[in-house]
């Protein structure tokens, strides 16, 4: 019973380290994701606005290095299809050869040497076969290199759509971010002539602090106001002989 017990409270307290910092990681991502969310709210126009022009100025080391690799896949294709042209015209040179070869051997003629000797018909068949089989390995050489232009040409053309897309989409941000920066000149100047307005600006301050100083200046001259209304209330119409004159009633004469 006392195993199962402790079985149960170690569980237990496995559980509840599991639940805590299941909750601390929920607290840590909430409070991250605030302070993220702050940040983000806090950050002035002109300063986000930096940001992308930041941004887009490292397009430009995009574009170089799209261009680099074009021009790589370019020079690698023409020496690569010269190469291929080349190997082209030797092979059917070789394959004429070859050809003459064997219908000189079938008429029984051998005119190919070895080491300053001429081999027997047998070996000068033998010969003509070597070379057949390295004419059609050095063919099969050929279509591999072809191959490889193909996939080269396929990867320029990549490339040459890629830089182009850079540079296009590099000049029309270029002119969104342009116009963006005039359009927050404009109004930041449209609030600079608004007589009150709340923004983050020292003028704007100066021109709040003088609303609210003016206002203070026109409750004190209302309440001046106010206190000499009541100065110079009436009297209730008596006349100075008739306030006087209770001076002379009973309770004086008493």
């Amino acid at each position: 019973m006392f195993k199962k017990l402790a079985v149960y409270g170690t569980a237990g307290l496995i559980a509840t380290g599991v639940i805590s910092q299941t909750r601390l990681g929920s607290y840590v991502g909430t409070l991250f994701n605030q302070v993220t969310t702050g940040l983000q709210e806090s950050v002035s126009p002109e300063l986000e606005l930096e940001r992308i022009k930041f941004e887009l100025s490292h397009l430009d080391q995009d574009i170089d290095h799209a261009t680099t690799q074009l021009a790589e896949e370019t020079t690698a294709i023409r020496l690569l299809n010269e190469e291929i042209t080349a190997t082209r015209e030797r092979l059917e040179q070789s394959e004429v050869a070859l050809r003459k070869r064997g219908e000189e051997l079938k008429k029984g003629q051998v005119n190919v040497s070895i080491a300053g000797r001429t081999p027997s018909i047998d070996e000068a068949t033998r010969l003509l076969r070597e070379d057949v089989d390295r004419l059609g390995s050095q063919r099969r050489e050929l279509a591999n290199q072809e191959r490889i232009l193909s996939l080269r040409q396929n990867t320029q053309s990549l490339v040459a759509k890629q830089r182009e897309t850079l540079v296009r989409q590099k000049a029309e941000l270029t002119a969104a971010v342009a116009e963006m920066e005039s359009d927050l000149k404009l109004v930041r100047l449209e609030q600079m002539e608004s007589q009150y307005q709340s923004d983050d600006t020292r003028l704007a301050d100066i021109k709040k602090s003088l609303k609210d100083l003016r206002r203070k200046v026109m409750v004190q001259k209302e309440k001046l106001n106010l206190v000499n209304q009541v100065e110079e209330q009436p009297t209730g119409g008596e006349s100075v002989d008739e306030i006087l004159g209770r001076l002379n009633g009973p309770a004086a004469r008493e």
